[in-house]
């Protein structure tokens, strides 16, 4: 039997007050699976900063059926990526994937964001691959 992910979009409005900074959208989405079964997990969107204590936790959300989609909207050209957590196998409780930069993101341009969004693909949390 078949089962339909249903997927979340969400939006999120990370915008300083003042100044002249660029607002910038990115579309991210993802399946995650746990050995090719699709997992509900507890997934933080975060901007990365210089190192753990630099990042900055812009939301958290419980994907359900492995499917996660969202846009992200912050100024300044952030470098998102994701942390997912869930213990899979021998693997530690949670995975950051590669960033989404600059390039995969689009100035004052929600619908392009979410027409056009990086796609990790499939994330396989058995294979407890870290990325940075």
């Amino acid at each position: 039997m078949r089962f339909l992910n249903v997927l979340s979009f969400l939006t999120l409005m990370t915008v300083a007050a003042g100044g002249s900074s660029d607002v910038m959208y990115a579309g991210i989405k993802a399946t995650i699976v746990c050995e090719n079964n699709p997992v509900d997990a507890k997934v933080e969107i975060l901007a990365a900063g210089d190192n753990e204590a630099g990042h900055k936790h812009l939301a958290a959300v419980i994907m359900k059926g492995g499917a996660f989609e969202t846009v992200i909207m912050q100024d300044d050209y952030p470098i998102f990526f994701l942390r997912i957590w869930y213990q899979c196998a021998a693997c530690q409780d949670h995975m950051d994937t590669a960033f989404v930069t600059k390039g995969d993101q689009y100035k004052d341009d929600f619908d392009s964001a979410s027409q056009k969004p990086f796609d990790y693909g499939t994330i396989e949390m058995s294979q407890c691959r870290q990325y940075g």
